[in-house]
């Protein structure tokens, strides 16, 4: 019997620019709205980052911080450093890339405002039932996803695992889901932060909830 995990987010396992935060961005229903803080001098990063927003139809507020106190306090009381800074729920992101602001835009909402594509290749990351998976993207050659199957398979942990290198469609994925390297981990919406212990963070990103048989 493989252990299946289900999926809780925890701030902090996601990707490289996302941090805790000490506040959230909600409408008065409790729904998760995005807010972005922008600054003149910040340039192309932060044209950048609201075209993004723009372009995928995400509603969302901008608040300048240039001669805005109350924007400027607000922005210094979330510990960020850096701009464009994203807040959407709990999800934040300081600086821009559009694959880390993908990240983020798919933990917080979903598939909602994902293209096609997008939408195509998270759809892997869930069994059936709509429960998420340990999704790795990964190649034969890799000495990290060796590691990282053999820590899986150690806990008895269920997992899915492509070989990017051998897929039809390799340079779709790898442009599509930002692939650089291997692996690349996801556990449903969360895309796992790379580095030392990746089998802790991957845990780190689940509760074990119960078991399933496959």
């Amino acid at each position: 019997m493989k252990i299946f995990l289900i999926f809780s987010v925890v701030l902090g396992a996601g990707y490289y620019f996302l941090f805790n935060v000490s506040t959230s961005s909600f409408d008065e229903a409790g729904n998760p709205v995005a807010i972005v803080f922008t600054q003149k001098n910040c340039g192309s990063w932060c044209e950048n980052g609201v075209k993004d927003l723009e372009r995928r139809n995400i509603p969302f507020t901008e608040l300048s911080i240039d001669n805005e106190k109350d924007n400027n306090d607000r922005y210094k009381a979330m510990g960020a450093k850096g701009l464009p800074l994203f807040v959407m729920g709990n999800q934040s992101l300081a600086g821009y890339g559009r694959h880390q602001l993908l990240n983020i835009v798919a933990q917080t909402f979903g598939d909602k405002y994902l293209t096609s594509r997008e939408k195509k290749y998270y759809r892997n990351h869930f069994y059936d039932d709509a429960s998420p998976l340990i999704y790795i993207y990964g190649a034969s050659w890799c000495p990290y996803c060796k590691k990282l199957r053999k820590d899986l398979d150690a806990r008895d942990i269920d997992y899915v695992e492509l070989d990017v290198e051998k897929a039809n469609d390799s340079q779709l994925i790898a442009n599509t889901m930002g692939i650089s390297g291997y692996p690349v981990v996801f556990v449903g919406y969360v895309r796992v932060l790379n580095g030392s212990d990746l089998i802790g963070k991957v845990l780190d990103a689940v509760d074990i909830a119960g078991d399933r048989i496959l």
